[in-house]
């Protein structure tokens, strides 16, 4: 599942009864993951069936000038991943995909943080939680060698995110 977003899906019914959303940072991600948990099975098509219009003017792609919000997203952002992976203990495929996302959502939330007076407070929380989870990465089998060589890399050598992103 390359986009979290729910608005891109076809869900069955059965499948999002009682499944409610939180009120957290990506919650869709974490409404997404409760769903496939319930379900059977996920068909994924590759055709594009719709086309979109985000508003430019919408409050999603405003800058953010609180402070406290920017902290708050920094980190619930990071939990919210890493709470994926604790809901999804057991599900051997499900938790490689939860530890990805979680991955790279601590590389992109610390390249953001760069240079802001959080820096040093999310490098705190992404070394706990590497250290929590680093080694259900290296038991799942599930994740290729190159994600987790990928996941190394930039734990260890975060500067490179930048140079990615800028090739990208």
């Amino acid at each position: 599942m390359k986009y979290l977003a729910v608005w891109n899906k076809l869900y069955k019914r059965e499948n999002i009864c009682n499944v409610l959303f939180e009120d957290v940072v990506s919650e869709d991600f974490d409404y997404n993951l409760k769903v496939f948990l319930k379900s059977k099975r996920a068909i994924c098509v590759n055709d594009i069936l719709y086309y979109y219009y985000q508003n430019p003017n919408s409050i999603t792609h405003k800058d953010i000038i609180d402070n406290k919000l920017i902290k708050s997203r920094f980190i619930y952002s990071i939990n919210t991943y890493a709470n994926a992976v604790k809901r999804v203990e057991g599900h051997i495929k499900y938790e490689a995909w939860a530890l990805w996302k979680l991955y790279r959502r601590m590389f992109s939330v610390r390249y953001y943080a760069k240079d802001t007076k959080f820096e040093n407070l999310v490098e705190i929380i992404i070394k706990q939680v590497h250290n929590k989870y680093w080694k259900k990465v290296k038991k799942n089998n599930n994740l290729s060698l190159t994600q987790k060589s990928f996941m190394y890399f930039f734990m260890s050598f975060p500067q490179f995110y930048k140079i990615l992103l800028f090739i990208h």
